[in-house]
Formats: C-alpha cells, structure tokens, sequence
C-alpha cells in the first residue's frame, strides 16, 4: 500500500467521505450521531454512488462502528437492485466495512452484501480494524 494522499470529499452531522489518490479508494466513516432513518439513509447511499461515479474508484472503504442504520429486508434488496449495479458499472472491485458493534447493525449489512446479484461482481470483506481492511483492499485491485 502506498501512503495516503487523502483528499476530504465531504463532511457533516452523520459522515466524512475521503478519497485515496494514490490508492483509487473511497473512505466513508460514519459518525457516532449518525443513526438514520431509512429514506434519510438511501439518500445518503444515493450520494455516497454519486461519489463513486464521480471518482471511479477501484475499492472502498467503510467504518460502521459507530453504527448508522438497521438494513430492513426492504432496504437490502433495493440495495442489491439499485446501489450496488451503480458500484459495478462504475469499476468498482473491492469493498471492505469495519462493522458496527451492534450486531443488529453488522449482521443487516452482512446480509445486504451476500444477496445473490450482490456477491457477483464484487470481493467483499467485513474486519475487525482499519488496517486489515486498507491492505486487504489494496492487494491485486
């Protein structure tokens, strides 16, 4: 992995979004405060694919500690029908979240990623810190 050039995309009351250059990667922290209601939460995901598009970036990163949403069944398949399409179409290969220790929060996010059409076209992985998951990310991308 080379050394970080992060560049802050965005930030407010719920997220900061960075972006690796040197990496092609996307970094998103979600913020402690950040416990959103469904439509708030899909339009936050509507964003964060704008991001995406935007920047192409080969992988990305997410740290869900903190939490942000329990993703309903309803949610993870418009998830796995709209999102994640727009994650493939714009290059995207890797995905790695450091997940939140609510198990209700990791284990909904864990779900959304093993859908059928989700796991198709990209590797996924769930860690328990940032540096796993940064060197994971950035091995053969």
């Amino acid at each position: 992995m080379q050394t970080n050039e992060k560049q802050l995309i965005t930030e407010d009351w719920c997220w900061q979004v960075f972006f690796d250059t040197n990496n092609q990667m996307l970094e998103a922290t979600w913020l402690e405060q950040a416990q959103l209601q469904h439509e708030e939460f899909k339009k936050y995901l509507e964003n964060w694919c704008v991001f995406v598009e935007t920047y192409k970036p080969k992988c990305f990163f997410v740290d869900s500690r903190k939490g942000h949403v329990i993703m309903t069944p309803d949610i993870q398949e418009w998830h796995d029908t709209i999102i994640i399409p727009r994650y493939i179409n714009a290059g995207v290969k890797k995905i790695a979240f450091i997940l939140s220790e609510d198990i209700f929060e990791a284990l909904s996010v864990q779900q959304s990623f093993e859908e059928k059409n989700a796991n198709s076209n990209l590797q996924t992985n769930f860690f328990d810190n940032v540096e796993d998951a940064k060197e994971w990310l950035c091995l053969d991308v």
